[in-house]
């Protein structure tokens, strides 16, 4: 299988000198796998020495070639929500113990009781008095 090609309209020096500039140690980690792979080290190479799995460094020449340098760039993480909407398929669930079924209630559960407890002594516990002999 042919290795994946890189986008070279940004020249590996170039890339070295924005991963100098720029502020995030990450998007540098990656700009700079990028340029060693260009200047042709081979992928796991330039990923050990980035500091990640070929895989990685892999994943990470996609973005750049469709997005460019900017596409190096973390994205930030969906809120619960959304990612509750991707998991479900886009089906709204309504929370946590919620289905269609249930017609929208949520699942309670009655607080549990000894089979031996003594209303009479709870509410003279309560009372702060003694039990009864």
């Amino acid at each position: 299988m042919p290795a994946l090609a890189i986008r070279n309209d940004i020249g590996s020096d170039e890339l070295r000198r924005r991963a100098r500039r720029e502020r995030d140690g990450r998007v540098s980690a990656r700009l700079i796998a990028i340029a060693n792979a260009l200047e042709g080290m081979d992928r796991t190479s330039a990923a050990r020495l980035a500091g990640m799995d070929r895989q990685t460094l892999r994943d990470w020449v996609h973005r750049y070639n469709a997005e460019g340098i900017a596409g190096l760039c973390n994205r930030p993480a969906p809120t619960p929500a959304e990612a509750e909407r991707r998991a479900d398929g886009g089906i709204e669930s309504g929370g946590p113990g919620r289905s269609r079924s249930d017609g929208g209630q949520s699942h309670r559960k009655t607080r549990p009781r000894h089979p031996q407890s003594s209303e009479k002594a709870q509410q003279a516990f309560k009372k702060g008095g003694l039990l009864p002999a």
